[in-house]
């Protein structure tokens, strides 16, 4: 094993840390010979960046650790879904993987793509461009792919499915609380409040998925978290996606909203433009602004109700403060809400 390595992961137990410590000396050995480890990063839980040095020229890799199932999607992305229509180049430069001892979990091991996101460089003009460019073409190339049914298989569906079953789901784990009585001796008023803020929005709900179901465009392969942090753009305008965790089959428009929120709102309607003008005409008919309005707040409220299922569940086993405190976080997302386009709800 590379001298130092048996010190990197002591949070993950020693089976798992010799396994993965094993097959990246190994991998190391085959590719680029012999190599010393000149400095680890812990970038967040279970994501490591690793400084190699090799013949005086530095080499470095990403290690992340990963449920199976979904390092499995990502596996799919690289090495079936991308490279079907081309654009492997745009994915993820997974180098090889390691199975965990109990089968549990899988690491990853990538290329390095840098520091500086999408999200550090969303001033640069061209970079943005680039990347709304790509997106549509993803999109554009998925559209009726015969892989839609593996999409939905292995990550799942995104389109109405998703929003009548996040908010349907978020309002049962909420009542299961109100119903207890010692829980209801806790006055977590924030649970009656988000009980009675999904209430409203299901009332709704035919409407908004008859919409979505009219609007939202054609079903394709989703990246499913289209935040700038997860776009690289390199200085010859390639562009890369990363952390694919969330990817599925579903309407175009679940992915639009997702990225277009990150965004000041002034800067919106001329990306939207931009995807317009990147996809065939006659591919989807754009919606108004209203319409985009409505399509994407269903998405963005299902996303928040899907947050908040797991932390009720909690609050309901165990009382945890943590999940108190994600409910409130997300009360105040609510709060924050703003349409999309909120100066252009009367233009085409």
């Amino acid at each position: 094993m590379i001298e130092g390595l048996d010190l990197l992961f002591a949070d993950q137990g020693q089976r798992n840390a010799l396994a993965l410590g094993k097959r990246l000396s190994e991998f190391i050995r085959e590719h680029y010979g012999s190599v010393r480890l000149v400095l680890q990063e812990r970038i967040k839980s279970q994501i490591y960046r690793l400084h190699f040095e090799v013949e005086g020229k530095p080499l470095v890799f990403i290690l992340k650790c990963l449920e199976a199932r979904i390092a499995r999607r990502t596996e799919l992305i690289v090495g079936r879904w991308l490279p079907a229509v081309g654009l492997v180049q745009g994915g993820p430069p997974l180098l090889t993987s390691v199975c965990t001892p109990d089968g549990h979990s899988v690491w990853h091991i990538y290329s390095d793509l840098g520091s500086r996101s999408l999200a550090e460089a969303m001033d640069s003009a061209e970079g943005v461009a680039a990347t709304v460019r790509f997106i549509a073409e993803l999109h554009q190339r998925f559209i009726d792919h015969p892989y839609l049914p593996e999409f939905r298989l292995y990550g799942g569906d995104l389109g109405a499915h998703f929003v009548e079953s996040n908010l349907r789901d978020a309002m049962l784990t909420l009542e299961a609380i109100t119903k207890r009585h010692d829980t209801r001796e806790e006055n977590w008023t924030i649970v009656d409040r988000l009980l009675e803020r999904v209430s409203v929005i299901r009332e709704e709900l035919p409407s908004r998925l008859n919409i979505l179901r009219e609007l939202s465009g054609p079903e394709t392969l989703l990246h499913g978290d289209l935040w700038p942090s997860n776009v690289f753009v390199s200085s010859d305008g390639q562009v890369r996606l990363i952390d694919w965790d969330r990817t599925g089959a579903g309407p175009i428009a679940y992915d639009i909203s997702t990225f277009l929120l990150r965004f000041p709102p002034q800067r919106r309607a001329e990306l939207m433009e931009l995807y317009r003008e990147g996809l065939p005409l006659g591919l989807w008919d754009i919606p108004s602004y209203k319409d985009l309005n409505m399509l994407f707040e269903a998405f963005e409220f299902a996303r928040y109700a899907c947050l908040m299922i797991w932390p009720a569940i909690a609050l309901w086993e165990s009382r945890a403060a943590w999940a108190l405190e994600q409910l409130e976080e997300i009360e105040r997302w609510f709060q924050a809400w703003q349409p999309i386009f909120p100066a252009l709800e009367d233009a085409v």
